[in-house]
């Protein structure tokens, strides 16, 4: 039996973000992504309080790159879409995962079009708050332990925001369902440093949020990759190093997304929606190249 080829996971660079040559897909929508409620709670990525937004009206976050800036620290993109250099070892700024072969998961893509933007419907990852009466319900049930567990959890890191010598700590939060949605427990603490125990001092969590599992939405380039329509992990070095020597494939990050995002967003169950066939999602790759084409003429 053949085996199936692995996905590709990368993250940005600068020339794909801004100037002559970045990517066909920021013409028709925004550089600036949106943070989920879960990178918000893993370490703010950077947020702005808000002050910046997406045009969706999302606030924005900054993003790490895999481009190199000056004396060994990183670029990232701003919360208003600028620029900015990162030492390595900082936690603050998001991920944006890209996946660079779609065409290994064709089959499992599900795609829908917003404007000129054709985005893929692929995995399924926490992202956004539950609203205050489901909350309220899904505490009630933890604490009675009558909560059900779908054998599934997902893994962050434990370590403090300021302790950047030290490297990741892995630490897993169980998924639970509720009438037909997946959930998992997070705490948010006094000092917005959320779980995270720091070398410094003790974090005195105060209050649970329960963030809801949700399919991950992906903006098809002309190119051929697909990108994360908002931001999705938090609170990650870029690298335990304090310089980055331009090997994205051997930093922290990229061990962390390919050996546990990698895992965690695939689904813990088969979902009940209908699966475009791999020939649909072919002829809409086609279908955003072909556009691409003729506007550029």
């Amino acid at each position: 039996m053949k085996k199936k080829k692995e996905i590709i996971f990368t993250i940005l660079t600068r020339k794909q973000l801004w100037g002559l040559s970045a990517l066909n897909v920021f013409k028709n929508y925004d550089v600036r992504v949106a943070a989920t409620t879960l990178v918000t709670l893993l370490s703010g990525g950077r947020t702005e309080d808000g002050h910046y937004r997406t045009r969706d009206g999302e606030p924005a976050c900054c993003t790490w790159t895999a481009t190199g800036g000056s004396y060994g620290q990183v670029r990232c993109s701003g919360a208003d879409a600028s620029m900015y250099n990162e030492c390595p070892d900082s936690r603050t700024p998001a991920v944006r995962p890209v996946i660079a072969n779609p065409n290994v998961i064709l089959s499992d893509i599900k795609w829908k079009k917003q404007g000129n933007i054709f985005i893929a419907e692929y995995g399924e990852y926490p992202q956004m708050a539950a609203d205050v009466q489901t909350s309220s319900k899904l505490e009630e049930l933890f604490v009675s332990k009558t909560l059900k567990t779908t054998g599934k959890s997902y893994t962050f890191d434990s370590t403090g925001l300021k302790d950047y010598t030290v490297g990741f700590q892995p630490m897993e939060y169980q998924e639970y369902e509720y009438e037909g949605k997946k959930y998992i427990r997070f705490l948010k603490c006094l000092n917005n440093e959320n779980i995270k125990s720091s070398s410094s001092r003790k974090v005195r969590c105060v209050t649970p949020c329960w963030i809801q599992v949700q399919p991950i939405e992906w903006l098809l380039d002309v190119s051929g990759i697909l990108i994360s329509k908002k931001a999705l992990i938090s609170g990650l070095q870029f690298d335990v190093n304090e310089e980055y020597n331009g090997n994205l494939n051997g930093t922290s990050l990229m061990r962390y997304i390919n050996k546990y995002f990698r895992r965690d967003i695939q689904p813990s169950q088969t979902n009940e929606r209908q699966i475009i066939v791999s020939h649909n999602a072919s002829c809409a790759m086609k279908r955003v190249a072909e556009e691409a084409k003729v506007k550029s003429k």
